[in-house]
């Protein structure tokens, strides 16, 4: 079993912001042919006792759970934890997807475990579950405000807060849809194979 999941804001206010990356990335991967039923997409559904919507499927026998939690970014931990509880998953059968703006728009990283580097929902599950060892993978948010090419210090005055919150240009959403799409495949490959999750990187051509 591998239960996706991938962080965001719930409602259509925040659908389309830098924040919402792994949001975008689980819908992306509902979609892909690799994984959904033939000629449909899968279909995520609200699970109120689990905070959650949730859609699942099978490839190469194993089952995979995809999961956006509806709490709000920042306690994302509360879903998670009731998430692994109920499908008394174990931490390693996790993969968390979230935004990075430590990371260039066009850019994935996979890891295998880590500190959430400021991320505040990764942060909060961290905190619910006690453990930072399990996978993620970060998407690039870096994008057109850090394109004079001086990148800011963690001192910088610019309001990251802000920037995440703020709506995709459309010059920066086929970048980002172009580097999920990639990473999912990248992702897919794995599904089934008894090889464990390794740590990598996702960069776009151009």
């Amino acid at each position: 079993m591998k239960i996706i999941i991938g962080l965001g804001n719930p409602g259509d206010k925040y659908k389309n912001t830098r924040h919402n990356a792994g949001f975008m990335f689980v819908d992306k991967l509902a979609q892909n042919p690799e994984i959904a039923p033939v000629n449909e997409n899968l279909s995520f559904s609200l699970n109120k006792k689990l905070k959650s919507r949730i859609a699942d499927t099978v490839k190469r026998g194993e089952k995979i759970i995809l999961v956006k939690p509806e709490t709000f970014m920042n306690v994302s931990g509360i879903a998670v934890s009731g998430v692994l509880a109920y499908y008394k998953a174990q931490i390693s059968d996790v993969i968390v997807v979230y935004d990075d703006i430590d990371l260039l728009l066009g850019e994935a990283r996979f890891r295998e475990s880590g500190s959430s580097a400021g991320h505040k929902g990764v942060q909060n599950i961290i905190d619910q579950l006690g453990t930072n060892e399990f996978a993620r993978i970060r998407i690039g948010i870096r994008g057109e405000l850090f394109e004079s090419g001086v990148v800011p210090s963690p001192t910088s005055t610019i309001d990251t807060s802000s920037y995440v919150l703020e709506n995709l240009s459309d010059r920066e959403m086929p970048i980002l849809n172009r580097v999920i799409d990639k990473s999912s495949e990248k992702l897919i490959d794995y599904f089934g194979k008894k090889e464990s999750f390794s740590a990598g990187v996702v960069k776009l051509n151009s």
